[in-house]
């Protein structure tokens, strides 16, 4: 599987965004910020560019699980996500960053 990489070192353009359409047909705008592989799974790092929820801070991001069709799914499993943001976080201080 890949290592973890930030979306800069993707060469992601920063101003492009991905829109996932919620249960009720809504398009929601995220911002990418990274992939992280773990366990054989890929994960991303997105941040919606309007909290979805009102306790629901502007510097948080959610993970998202890709799923083999593709879909991006919202993780909700803690141990997963503290374990995606550990990865995040060591790519970012060993990037200097």
């Amino acid at each position: 599987m890949n290592d973890p990489i930030t979306i800069d070192e993707m060469n992601y353009p920063s101003d492009d965004l991905i829109y996932l359409r919620n249960a009720a047909g809504e398009d929601i705008a995220f911002m990418p910020i990274a992939q992280i592989p773990l366990d054989a799974k890929l994960y991303l790092i997105l941040k919606p560019l309007a909290p979805l929820v009102s306790a629901m801070g502007p510097n948080e991001a959610l993970v998202f699980e890709r799923a083999a069709d593709g879909a991006f799914v919202v993780v909700c499993d803690m141990d997963v996500i503290d374990r995606v943001f550990d990865i995040y976080e060591q790519l970012v201080e060993n990037s200097g960053n």
